[in-house]
Formats: structure tokens, C-alpha cells, sequence
């Protein structure tokens, strides 16, 4: 599949693909088990967007299901937020870019789950 394309509140352009599934499967698992911990059900999940950007497994698989995620341009990865130009940009919208990569690539194994994710999502471009 192709990368879908996600136009953020800033204007930017998002362009994000499937992670491998191993990739995708493990974020998953690492969502289910932060929400589960957590105690966020489905009915009070647009909590959960810093809860899980908080959570140490589900940030670090989000960063490597972004390996092919475009951010003006440019692939997402620890640099782009250190990046000259972009970096504050990208910074401002970290939570955004977080949200809209998670949310893509768990739709796939669970759409009421993503659906439940689309508070913390942007819509696409």
C-alpha cells in the first residue's frame, strides 16, 4: 500500500504507510496493554492520547512503525525534531504525528479500536 496522506493542524503534510506487520502487531499488543493498565475504556479514550504517548513501549514502537512516514519531505525519526528548520515545527506537532501514525497502523487489526483513536487523530489531507 501506498502512503495515505494526512494534512496536520499546521498545515503540514503527513504521509504514512503500514509498518511491517511484526511492527504493527507490536504496537498493538503495547496499546491494549497500556489502555488495559490504564483503565481507559472506549468511552473515555481522548485520554488516552498522553497516556500513551507517555507509555515507554508504545512511543518507542510508534518511532519504529514511522520508519516510512514522511514529514515535509523529510522521514520521521529523532533527527527531524533536532532538525534546524523543521524541528520546532515538527516539535509543536509532535503529539499530533504521534497520534495520526499510532492510528494507522493499529486500524488494521482492530477498526473499533482505531476509530476509538480518532479523537487523538488528525482527519486525512
Amino acid at each position: 500500500m501506498e502512503g495515505k496522506e494526512f494534512k496536520l493542524k499546521n498545515g503540514a503534510t503527513l504521509i504514512v504507510s503500514y509498518a511491517p506487520f511484526e511492527d504493527g502487531c507490536a504496537l498493538f499488543k503495547a496499546v491494549s496493554e497500556c489502555l488495559r493498565k490504564n483503565n481507559i475504556q472506549n468511552n473515555s479514550i481522548e485520554s488516552a492520547g498522553s497516556v500513551l504517548f507517555c507509555d515507554p513501549d508504545v512511543y518507542r514502537l510508534t518511532f519504529v512503525c514511522a520508519k516510512k512516514a514522511i514529514y515535509r519531505g523529510r522521514k520521521i525519526d529523532a533527527s527531524l525534531f533536532d532538525d534546524n528548520q523543521l524541528g520546532a515545527e515538527a516539535s509543536s506537532s509532535l503529539l499530533e504525528i504521534f497520534s495520526t501514525i499510532l492510528s494507522f497502523n493499529i486500524e488494521r487489526f482492530l477498526p473499533v479500536a482505531s476509530s476509538a483513536l480518532e479523537a487523538i487523530s488528525t482527519t486525512p489531507a
